[in-house]
C-alpha cells in the first residue's frame, strides 16, 4: 500500500520534528 508507506514517512517527519521541539523546551527550561 502507497498510502501506508506515506503515512510511516510523515509520521516519521512528525516525530522528529516533536523530538526537536522537545530539546529546545529542555534546553529553555534548563538555563
Amino acid at each position: 500500500m502507497q498510502y501506508e508507506m506515506a503515512a510511516v514517512r510523515v509520521y516519521g517527519a512528525l516525530v522528529e520534528i516533536l523530538k526537536m521541539g522537545l530539546k529546545r523546551i529542555n534546553n529553555k527550561s534548563d538555563t
